[in-house]
């Protein structure tokens, strides 16, 4: 089945409420889209959302990147399947805004025709994971308010914005995990703002963390190595690897 259209799209999607973060404050996503349309209609969808700060490109170069694959993939089997996704893998080496897009739009499509999940396809164990849902830097009294929020919605996984300031982020985490002890699991996300000292600090000023994701800086990736491993265990790594 052939591979007949490709289309791309930049599509800017707001955020219910904006969100503060170690380096800046976001009120909406701007997302690259692509669809693939095989000959009978079957229709592929794909999408990423990439920084610069952390990859070096934003999503604008990934959509100027992926126009210029689109005539070199129309026309390709989508049996063909493991031969276009070596090949979407080699020629976006360094773009990981395209290699998702195209990645996953070419597994929807591929499965679709399969008439199977992506995940029975992938060999999926695990029936379902938690997820969690973000609140980013503000003051004690708003992350508990917006913690509030969630918990009516169903949601106790919490991934905390933090990496302004070391002490006064061990303080509000400290408040949060007093006022609601076990009824939530809170995972951090530095956003690169903290050192190694940082993090050893928070860690060992702190409980009942699950997980800290991207503690250090891009240009700091080998220091990784340097954590205890007790930290180690917990550091969760990110896109710009």
């Amino acid at each position: 089945m052939k591979i007949e259209n490709i289309e791309i799209d930049i599509v800017d999607i707001d955020l219910t409420r904006p969100y503060t973060i170690a380096y800046k404050t976001t009120s909406s996503i701007k997302n690259l889209v692509l669809k693939i349309i095989l000959a009978d209609g079957t229709i592929g969808l794909g999408a990423s959302n990439v920084s610069k700060y952390v990859v070096g490109m934003d999503t604008m170069d990934s959509y100027n990147n992926s126009k210029e694959y689109i005539d070199e993939l129309i026309g390709s089997d989508i049996y063909s399947f493991w031969m276009i996704i070596n090949d979407i893998e080699s020629k976006f080496i360094n773009d990981p805004g395209s290699k998702a897009a195209f990645n996953i739009a070419v597994y929807d499509a591929y499965c679709k025709k399969l008439g199977i999940s992506i995940g029975k396809f992938l060999g999926r164990k695990i029936k379902s994971l938690p997820t969690s849902i973000t609140v980013g830097i503000k003051s004690v009294e708003e992350t508990i308010s917006e913690i509030n929020e969630y918990l009516g919605l169903g949601f106790n996984y919490i991934k905390i914005k933090l990496g302004n300031n070391v002490e006064e982020d061990i303080r509000r985490i400290n408040i949060i995990n007093e006022k609601f002890g076990n009824k939530i699991k809170i995972r951090i996300d530095a956003n690169q703002g903290w050192s190694l000292d940082d993090t050893i600090k928070f860690y060992n000023n702190t409980k009942q963390i699950e997980l800290i994701e991207q503690p250090l800086s891009v240009d700091e990736l080998n220091n990784y190595l340097d954590f205890p491993s007790e930290i180690k265990k917990i550091i969760a790594l990110d896109e710009s690897l």
